[in-house]
């Protein structure tokens, strides 16, 4: 379920977020976010000199998008994956479970932007079991 950000449990928990952060030890905030690639983002136009015909490739069929699902800490240490596709909720419990989870030391604090498939029930679930063992 998406959120307004104007919402008033919204700002709530916003204000608490920013009252305790003073709290929090960087060195233990694990920052995880996405980003998307296509190679179908080639220019369909293009210029040239002198009035001489401008030639370039591009793909002929389109290609898949290629997600980039990382984390980064204060100090640089990072722990990524890359698959063809978007981010859904299945994908992003494996990367949490594969891939950021055996990175993470006790006391770490997740820290991660409201998208929709961090909002899966087996998310939650994931870091629930993870808060004994960490």
């Amino acid at each position: 379920m998406l959120w307004s950000v104007n919402a008033p449990d919204v700002k709530n928990k916003r204000k608490i977020w920013l009252e305790n952060l003073p709290n929090y030890a960087k060195e233990k905030l694990v920052f995880i976010d996405e980003s998307g690639v296509n190679t179908n983002m080639t220019r369909i136009y293009g210029r040239s000199i002198g009035g001489t015909r401008s030639v370039d490739k591009t793909p002929l069929n389109t290609p898949a998008n290629t997600t980039i699902l990382s984390s980064i800490r204060i100090n640089g240490e990072i722990s990524y994956t890359t698959y063809s596709g978007g981010t859904t909720g299945d994908k992003f419990v494996e990367y949490l479970k594969n891939i950021l989870i055996p990175t993470l030391n006790d006391g770490d604090i997740i820290v991660m932007d409201n998208m929709r498939s961090h909002h899966v029930k087996k998310v939650s679930e994931t870091i629930n079991i993870i808060r004994g063992n960490i």
